[in-house]
């Protein structure tokens, strides 16, 4: 009786341990399986001479774990690179849908379509691996919130269902917020003259989208009248240096400034204060006064 039920107790042990290591392989995954599809209508993903950056950070007490940690990593996004450069068929009945381009350190969400209502989807990414699961609503979407915090450049998100042999992923690319180093506003007879020094990010839909430019946008308030008018320039240069004039419709008269550099999906704005405009004033319409 005693060896039947430490019989009984040791197989309960030794399925217990192989479900938990199973749980553990498909949580813990930086890649996603070889057998994933692309997102949406996206069925292949073209590199190109974009970079792929990670920022790897080690325990410094273990210098042989440190060698062994960093070439799994290296072998890690070989895989990855080897998996986007390829063209895999889409599924029906799962699929991602997540943005393409995040920002690094910043929670965006990810959505997962399912066929099926009421059935869990797990998420995964490149950084993190398992992030956590959602339950399909009645239309058969689940979402969760995630992020890169030490990417930057190219990432992966994906979905999977019970042994991951339904799977479906979308490329991402994780950037900083456009920077403006300097900024100012001054004014000339009938206009305001507008200087900057901005950067935008080399993972951004300016650099990587050909059809996008960085995007400049003048924005003025006459404090007279209370008018506000905007006026965008377009600009090849990712890292560069600008001077744009813009001739408001009110004529002279003081106004606040206000500079915004796109990215094509993020914006960085910064207020340049008030100028004097010379010149006469134009009411905006036949009765409008001056405040």
């Amino acid at each position: 009786m005693y060896k039947k039920a430490l019989t009984v107790l040791t197989s309960a042990l030794v399925i217990s341990s192989s479900l938990s290591f199973e749980v553990k392989a498909i949580d813990n995954s930086f890649e996603p399986p070889t057998s994933c599809s692309y997102g949406r209508d996206r069925t292949s993903w073209t590199l190109g001479e974009t970079r792929v950056e990670f920022d790897f950070r080690y325990n410094e007490s273990d210098e042989q774990e440190q060698d062994r940690e960093a070439e799994e990593k290296e072998e890690l996004l070989r895989k990855i690179v080897k998996i986007l450069e390829v063209s895999i068929d889409s599924l029906d009945y799962i699929r991602i849908e997540s943005p393409n381009y995040v920002l690094q350190g910043r929670e965006f969400r990810a959505k997962g379509n399912l066929f099926d209502r009421f059935a869990y989807t797990r998420f995964h990414n490149s950084e993190e691996g398992y992030v956590g699961k959602d339950k399909s609503n009645w239309d058969g979407n689940s979402y969760l919130n995630m992020k890169f915090t030490d990417t930057h450049g190219l990432g992966v998100v994906w979905i999977t269902r019970g042994d991951q042999s339904e799977c479906s992923m979308e490329p991402v690319y994780v950037q900083k917020v456009p920077t403006i180093r300097t900024a100012s506003a001054d004014a000339g007879y009938g206009r305001i003259d507008v200087d900057l020094s901005y950067f935008v990010d080399h993972y951004s839909k300016a650099s990587i989208e050909s059809n996008t430019d960085v995007r400049i946008m003048v924005t003025t308030r006459s404090d007279g009248f209370g008018t506000t008018e905007s006026k965008s320039f377009d600009f090849s240069q990712l890292d560069g240096n600008a001077s744009v004039s813009v001739y408001p419709s009110t004529g002279g008269g003081p106004y606040s400034v206000r500079v915004q550099v796109f990215d094509g999906t993020y914006a960085k704005s910064e207020q340049l204060g008030s100028v004097f405009v010379p010149g006469k004033s134009t009411p905006p319409c036949p009765n409008c006064n001056l405040l």
